[in-house]
């Protein structure tokens, strides 16, 4: 891969349907190491980290203006998320990818999620998550 591919764990993955990831190409499952949060609001937050789990996808690295347009949609210049390069392993191997992390969801009313996976849009827990 010639430049890093995104780590998609939420609204971004094909589960959350977001039209402008709609048409990139879908790498395959992945995952890293840190926390996901659930948050209120229905969507989830990464908390990078030497424990845990979390699941997502890898996309192809999307054209700049989409890249742009979803800086906007994770809120990067309110300081809700943040774009950062981080390593993620799947079948592959390990690669290091973009990911939109979030410093404190706690702070946001965010609960941990147990199973390192996006329940979903619809707020029903995945399997293994205590609610």
């Amino acid at each position: 891969m010639s430049a890093p591919p995104l780590f998609v764990y939420g609204t971004l993955t094909v589960a959350g349907g977001h039209p402008l990831l709609r048409a990139a190409e879908r790498l395959g499952p992945a995952t890293t190491t840190g926390t996901l949060w659930e948050l209120p609001e229905g969507y989830p937050a990464l908390v990078p980290g030497p424990d845990g789990r979390v699941h997502g996808e890898l996309v192809a690295l999307p054209p700049p203006d989409v890249m742009e347009a979803l800086d906007d949609y994770e809120g990067v210049a309110e300081g809700l998320y943040r774009r950062v390069l981080l390593e993620v392993s799947g079948p592959w191997g390990a690669v290091t990818a973009w990911a939109w992390v979030m410093d404190d969801p706690a702070a946001r009313g965010g609960v941990r999620s147990v199973s390192g996976r996006w329940a979903s849009i619809a707020g029903s827990a995945a399997p293994g998550d205590a609610r």
